[in-house]
């Protein structure tokens, strides 16, 4: 182990991205978090996973990327529009918490405030 993770993420095969995760998890230290997001961008783009893709981005630590996915295929996949939003502000409210994000800096930042 050279501990270039970096290049590991880079050129890690997408089938075995758990094995992936869980090195990084475990050798990377503070580049965790933006190997983890290296990592759910390549699911994503690349394998076009995007359930594992949201675990990467929720080891990432990173709110905006993780809700804005589960709200674009939650509505869809639930029967009732008013539990499909329940469920995802309950989702959110325990990442939130989970990651600490300052959601009123997360809005000014979208020009909503």
């Amino acid at each position: 182990m050279t501990n270039d993770f970096s290049k590991l993420v880079a050129s890690s095969n997408l089938a075995h991205w758990m094995e992936t995760l869980a090195i990084i998890a475990t050798y990377s230290n503070r580049e965790y978090q933006a190997l983890c997001e290296q990592l759910a961008e390549r699911l994503e783009k690349e394998k076009f996973d995007i359930r594992s893709a949201v675990i990467c981005y929720i080891c990432a630590k990173n709110f905006p990327k993780t809700v804005n996915i589960w709200s674009n295929t939650h509505v869809a996949s639930q029967g009732s529009q008013k539990l499909a939003l329940q469920d995802l502000v309950e989702k959110m409210a325990v990442l939130q918490d989970a990651t600490k994000f300052n959601q009123a800096t997360w809005f000014k930042s979208l020009g909503r405030y």
